[in-house]
């Protein structure tokens, strides 16, 4: 079932699980109380992508449905796998994350002791 719109598909500090891809539609992707718009995303484009990187790790933004959209997600720890038989995707998808990184890095100061006020994710226990 197709998300609804103003539907959150990542909200920051909560813990990511799922990559998702748009194949059709807009996401806004928000940081900090105020909700400030940072980024906008589109058909093609994917969000989540930390999930792929390293396990139990907390969102750095909220990302909310535009409009209607169409959109494929799957685990991090899935994709995680996958990336590792194919470095040159992997390195495309580490050089998203940097890039984004970097955009944050500009609009927002640090928080948490750490950058982009990224944490971990709680352990279980």
């Amino acid at each position: 079932q197709p998300p609804l719109r103003g539907e959150s598909l990542l909200h920051e500090g909560e813990p990511i699980v799922w990559v998702s891809f748009i194949d059709e539609g807009a996401v806004e992707v928000l940081v900090g109380p105020d909700l400030e718009l940072v980024a906008e995303l589109h058909d093609g484009e994917f969000l989540g992508e930390s999930a792929c990187v390293r396990e139990r790790v907390c969102a750095i933004t909220t990302a909310r449905v535009l409009q209607h959209s169409v959109i494929f997600s799957i685990r991090g720890s899935a994709l995680r796998e996958i990336l590792g038989r194919f470095p040159d995707a992997k390195l495309a998808v580490m050089h998203v994350i940097n890039s984004r990184l970097d955009v944050l890095d500009r609009r927002r100061p640090r928080a948490h002791g750490t950058p982009y006020g990224a944490r971990a994710a709680p352990q279980p226990r």
